[in-house]
């Protein structure tokens, strides 16, 4: 092998030295275990060896949401698959979500006039300059509907079956562009997110694989190859306060989801300073980082999906490290989001992947000072009387007359901004340019009540609504504040992927024997967008079954 002259180092170390690089990224703890192996033939060093094997099989999968669908498959066409649960219920995030998942060229979306040539526009789009490969998007267009059927099949074969179906209730979240609409087609629902639940955990054993729950991946146990590349040979794992070792004798599918709860790596990694999660307390990154040991190329790691949470509710819950709640009454009218100036900043009503977003501006004239941070949801008498938007939102609870019990209350707009800590004179100004264009039925500043997405979600307090802009004015003393804070439904950052769902190295190369899927992965929604009801779970749901597909077509057990 040449070397370097200069530095005395061989091509060898150079690729040991990046994956240092990329541990340190989130802790010089990891950079131990990176050890000068130049002169070790490749097959022999192995990282994180076992003194045993607890257990062996031919795929392991970490995971049991998304990750599910890998197990399911794998173990249904005859491989020995074993899927393990950092949890003690299993069913991860999917067993949090709506139940559905988005889903192009479906047979429902085909029969309303969807094309391929349509998806690729919509997906494209929603990259948002995120290098996802149009190889990527068609596999994912090309199985959605393979997918669909393939799992079909299976559940019909549970104690419970459930069967894919339109969910009949949201359009896409972007219906303006080109492939979006406004007829739900491509998002499929599985008869409740419980039943759902239920039937793809029960699937797995069904199918001959094996469920460990309360079993928690943390690292990896791998080796390079002969181009210098990381190859994963099995898993290590705590499992109820022990230590265990999963051999995979052809390959490991990784969904462990993002690091929604890890502050260090969300504070190191997010444009948006994000402390509260709506996701299960599980996601901490820890496969995340274990991965970071083998180098990966890594995408999307600057972005979540992000919402709004009450920051006094979201304080409570993280402490008891259970999900933050989100806020749903800003698609109704009679309420606004304002900064500490009192100014709207952004469309209250936009799809909430976007919502976080506007917390990245910074306030020059204060340096590293945030321009919208602290916020505030201000509303009127009358939407606690006639909107009732507390109603849908999750995990509030604490309502006294109709409203949390830390929600700030004034008979004036003066008193209220004086209490809140707002410019009395910029919120006075602000409620009545907002009043102002609510008599004119229109928000020239963002244009809320404009697009599909604002005005379907207004419906969701009463389906009997009209498709119609979501303004509404606030006059009706007395008046409230609170504050809300950016909460997150999962990052999206992680490594990435080719059309196979093979984890790719800095090299480009696929790491051996390690695939991914969900939001532990960086391919999004795709990239940083957000495609529709069920738009994380549609994707990470044909990742995983085309995941299994090319582990069946290339069976070799490592030496």
């Amino acid at each position: 092998m040449e070397k370097n002259k200069t530095k005395g180092i061989t091509r060898r170390d150079f690729i040991k030295g990046a994956a240092a690089g990329a541990a340190g990224l989130v802790g010089a703890n990891l950079l131990s275990g990176c050890q000068n192996t130049a002169s070790v033939p490749a097959s022999a060093k192995i990282f994180n060896e076992p003194e045993k094997w607890d257990y062996e099989c031919d795929v392991v999968v970490i995971g049991s949401g998304t990750a599910s669908y890998a197990a399911i498959r794998a173990a249904n066409e005859g491989l020995e698959t074993i899927c393990v649960e950092a949890s003690a219920f299993g069913g991860g995030a999917t067993g949090f979500s709506g139940g559905g998942g988005w889903f192009p060229m479906n047979k429902w979306s085909v029969e309303a006039g969807d094309t391929k040539e349509k998806m690729m526009s919509y997906l494209r789009n929603c990259c948002r300059e995120i290098p996802i490969t149009d190889a990527q998007l068609e596999a994912y267009i090309d199985n959605s509907q393979p997918t669909i059927d393939y799992y079909d099949e299976i559940f019909a074969r549970c104690s419970e079956p459930v069967h894919s179906q339109v969910s009949g209730l949201f359009g896409d979240y972007q219906a303006e562009w080109e492939g979006g609409v406004t007829n739900a087609s491509h998002s499929v629902s599985y008869g409740g997110v419980t039943k759902w639940k239920n039937a793809y955990l029960e699937a797995i054993e069904l199918c001959g694989g094996k469920l460990l729950t309360s079993t928690k991946a943390t690292k990896y146990v791998w080796r390079y190859d002969a181009n210098d590349v990381p190859e994963v040979l099995g898993i290590l794992c705590e499992q109820e306060g022990r230590p265990i070792a999963i051999k995979a004798r052809k390959a490991v599918v990784c969904g462990a989801g993002g690091f929604d709860w890890n502050d260090e790596m969300k504070n190191s990694f997010l444009a948006v300073e994000t402390p509260y999660a709506c996701s299960l307390s599980s996601n901490d990154g820890t496969m995340l980082k274990a991965t970071m040991e083998l180098a990966p190329k890594l995408m999307n790691m600057s972005e979540c999906f992000g919402q709004w949470t009450y920051k006094a509710k979201a304080e409570e819950q993280k402490a008891m490290s259970s999900p933050a709640n989100i806020v749903f009454g800003h698609y109704f009218p009679r309420q606004i989001v304002v900064n500490q100036k009192g100014r709207r900043f952004c469309d209250e009503s936009a799809s909430y992947d976007a919502l976080w977003l506007p917390f990245a501006a910074f306030d020059t004239f204060a340096p590293y000072g945030k321009t919208n941070l602290p916020a505030f949801e201000i509303f009127d008498q009358k939407f606690v009387d006639e909107i009732k938007g507390f109603s849908v939102d999750y995990f509030i609870g604490d309502l006294v007359d109709g409203v949390p019990s830390y929600a700030i209350k004034a008979d004036s707009l003066e008193e209220l901004a004086q209490k809140a800590g707002i410019d009395p004179e910029g919120l006075k100004a602000e409620v009545a340019r907002w009043n102002q264009y609510c008599a004119e039925g229109k928000d020239p500043d963002f244009h809320r009540g404009e697009q599909y997405i604002d005005q379907m979600f207004n419906r969701m307090r009463d389906m009997s609504l009209l498709m119609e802009p979501n303004l509404g004015p606030i006059d009706a003393a007395p008046y409230y504040a609170l504050e809300i804070a950016p909460n997150m439904l999962g990052t999206v950052g992680g490594p990435a992927m080719n059309e196979a769902s093979q984890c790719l190295h800095i090299s480009e190369r696929p790491i051996g024997r390690l695939y991914g899927c969900g939001n532990f992965t960086g391919f999004g929604g795709p990239g940083r967008g957000y495609a529709g009801a069920g738009g994380t779970i549609g994707p990470a749901l044909v990742m995983a079954y085309i995941a299994a597909g090319h582990i069946l077509q290339n069976q070799k057990d490592w030496e």
